[in-house]
């Protein structure tokens, strides 16, 4: 695994990133994914005892057989985030699903699992929606998808007030 946590300048590798370098990493993913309209998921794991560690270099050898497009790195000291360049919500829970299987011998996981466009309007929004979404999971339950955004038209200016009726009204 060669990438250096100083300069950023991360080579592909499926090794474990540092903190710095996954949130790089998408800041990156977000802006083509929006420049290209695609799909973007990061996936949250977190311990559910928080005397386990050494599980990212278990991670990242799972994730490099699973989703070899895909990269794992430190989020804090108990929890790991997984960017998922070009996935599916449905996709990711189901990579997520396959680590809390994967991991179990290690200890029990939750996690939780966030989509761009549907899920969150910025990365850290993204994070932030995978973090609470990972802290709603619990040992029956270890994969949650986080909610949808609502909807909202965008306000355009071709709209106009009716001019009589009903709705003229209101």
């Amino acid at each position: 695994s060669v990438f250096q946590q100083g300069g950023e300048s991360v080579a592909a590798s499926s090794g474990p990133l540092s903190a710095c370098a996954i949130q790089e990493l998408l800041a990156q993913e977000w802006q083509r994914a929006r420049g290209s309209r695609g799909q973007l998921a990061v996936i949250l794991l977190r311990s559910l005892h928080r005397g386990e560690r050494g599980q990212s270099q278990h991670a990242a050898a799972i994730l490099s057989e699973l989703l070899p497009s895909a990269r794992v790195g430190a989020y804090d000291r108990h929890a790991l985030l997984i960017v998922c360049p070009q996935t599916r919500a449905e996709v990711a829970v189901q990579l997520a699903r396959t680590f809390a299987v994967r991991l179990s011998g290690r200890g029990r996981i939750a996690a939780g699992v966030a989509a761009h466009p549907e899920m969150a309007s910025s990365p850290a929004e993204l994070v932030s929606a995978a973090e609470r979404a990972a802290r709603r999971a619990n040992g029956a339950e270890p994969v949650i998808l986080a909610p949808a955004l609502p909807y909202v038209v965008e306000p355009r200016a071709s709209y106009s007030a009716p001019a009589g009726g009903v709705l003229a009204d209101l």
